[in-house]
């Protein structure tokens, strides 16, 4: 299963995602790589735009720190509105916490 957790510290916004979806074999899965890629995809964007105070990018494991910007609020809600759906759709493959707001 994916886990996918968003905290809210003094100025910063950390996401964790970790996990393989199990739907399918690693390669093949369409679940991680749905997750992956919008994942992926919004943390370079928020690196282009100056918004990224750290990341670690490893196999089933990404992490990112966020400046606390109007911008990367909502980016990320994008990324959890979108793993909602998933986690609707593929029910035991993701699992997504917002955390404390």
């Amino acid at each position: 299963m994916i886990h996918i957790k968003k905290t809210y510290k003094p100025y910063i916004i950390e996401i964790d995602i970790k996990g393989h979806a199990g739907y399918e074999e690693q390669g093949k899965d369409i679940v991680c790589a749905a997750v992956s890629a919008l994942a992926q995809g919004i943390l370079c964007y928020l690196e282009k735009m100056g918004m990224v105070e750290g990341k670690r990018v490893e196999s089933g494991h990404l992490h990112m720190t966020l400046k606390m910007r109007e911008m990367t609020i909502q980016m990320t809600d994008m990324l959890f509105m979108a793993c909602e759906e998933i986690e609707q759709s593929y029910p035991g493959s993701v699992e997504v916490d917002i955390g404390n707001q």
